[in-house]
């Protein structure tokens, strides 16, 4: 299996998260405050997860290119 079809299997799956955590809230499934803090909480998580396992796979791309002599700069 292709490391970016790992990548886009995991950004496929924090992507269906979030979105199910913010249907949750726009919903108004939330049962107390404490849990929509828990939501929040976790949607901030996620948002961060996304953005770092982007990061890191431009990173390895890079990388990988440098390595195989293919760079492009």
């Amino acid at each position: 299996m292709r490391s970016d079809n790992i990548y886009t299997a995991i950004l496929r799956l924090i992507k269906t998260r979030q979105e199910d955590i913010k249907s949750a809230i726009l919903d108004g499934n939330v049962g107390d405050w404490a849990s929509y803090q828990n939501l929040v909480g976790q949607l901030t998580s996620l948002r961060k997860l996304d953005t770092d396992t982007r990061e890191l796979f431009r990173k390895w791309e890079i990388d990988d290119d440098s390595e195989n002599g293919n760079n492009t700069s």
